[in-house]
């Protein structure tokens, strides 16, 4: 009698174990490149975002001959636009014409506040233009926040308007080569006082005080060149608090009970100047870029941020760039000249 052997097929346990361990190497291999790949697309549209709002700001410019102010302070108004005293703007909504969003325009109302209940429909507006697909939270409806006699909510934004640079990195020397600082100054003036001054940007704020009402700047006013002087930067991930590395802030993560100031788009406060920080994030220092986002350069892209200047041109900037050039590209009539640097 013939016996017929009987065999069995599949694998073996440590044969298994050998395909799941190359399957795992595998995956360990391609798992950066997909990282690398989607970092990449994220920061060309990040960078394409900025180039749609540089052309919306010089079609703003032809239209009016002069480029929106950062916002509308409710001290004085914007009379040159018919704004009254006792409401605040912010930039974001004045471009709102010339990135095809000219049905929100419609709807916005300028004889009340930007947090009022009349304009909740356009500020809590999803407008991917002004976000940054790099942040770790790409939705971000901010709110409910309450100041003063108002409760309002506002879509975030990761792109603020160049104000220059602040009191604090000029009186600390990280700025002390531009002619007209602080240098040598005992009594530097406040912030405030120094609208219009030679460490100012392009953006400020009209209507804040008695003699700046209407300082909304034109090309001809920007005597640095186009080329020279900063006007859009990130500063991504507002209203949560980010510091070095992209981490959250170790104490404060939420950024407080209303979360960062100017997180949204169309949000009064979303300008600023630099002022620096620590290279951890925390407290004052000469770091003016990703080492927190409380009204700094904070981007989520890897070694740098993205920033628009004043021709349109689009550039990655390195982190590392000296604090002394980067105050002097947000300026537009300090008159630096960067030799070296």
């Amino acid at each position: 009698m013939l016996w017929k052997t009987r065999t069995r097929s599949g694998f073996t346990l440590i044969e298994l174990l050998v395909v799941i361990a190359i399957i795992a190497v595998l995956i360990g291999l391609l798992l950066p490149a997909v990282q690398k790949v989607r970092e990449a697309a994220a920061r060309l549209q990040c960078v394409n975002n900025n180039k749609q709002l540089g052309i919306a700001l010089h079609a703003f410019h032809d239209a009016y001959s002069y480029f929106p102010p950062a916002g509308v302070d409710p001290a004085f108004g914007w009379p040159r636009r018919g704004i009254a005293p006792g409401v605040q703007h912010g930039m974001g909504v004045f471009l709102l014409p010339y990135i095809e969003q000219n049905a929100l325009y419609t709807q916005y109302r300028w004889d009340v506040d930007w947090r009022a209940p009349e304009n909740q429909t356009v500020v809590t507006a999803r407008l991917k233009v002004y976000i940054c697909p790099s942040v770790p939270n790409t939705e971000r409806l901010v709110g409910p926040k309450t100041s003063g006699s108002f409760t309002w909510s506002e879509y975030a934004g990761d792109y603020a308007p160049q104000s220059g640079y602040r009191r604090a990195l000029a009186v600390a020397g990280y700025t002390d080569f531009i002619a007209g600082d602080y240098a040598g100054n005992p009594n530097p003036p406040s912030d405030t006082i120094g609208e219009g001054g030679p460490y100012r940007g392009v953006f400020e704020t009209c209507g804040a005080l008695a003699g700046f009402v209407d300082n909304a700047y034109g090309i001809a006013q920007i005597t640095d060149g186009l080329s020279n002087t900063c006007f859009l930067t990130e500063d991504a991930g507002r209203p949560l608090s980010y510091v070095t590395g992209g981490k959250p802030h170790p104490t404060n993560p939420t950024g407080g009970a209303n979360g960062l100031d100017g997180a949204g788009w169309a949000s009064r406060g979303m300008n600023y100047g630099i002022d620096g920080s620590g290279l951890d994030g925390l407290g004052s220092g000469p770091c003016f870029m990703n080492c927190n986002n409380r009204d700094e350069h904070f981007s989520f892209h890897t070694g740098g941020g993205v920033h628009l200047f004043g021709d349109g041109s689009v550039r990655f900037i390195n982190q590392n760039l000296s604090t002394k050039v980067m105050a002097a590209q947000t300026t537009r009539i300090g008159g630096e000249t960067l030799a070296s640097e």
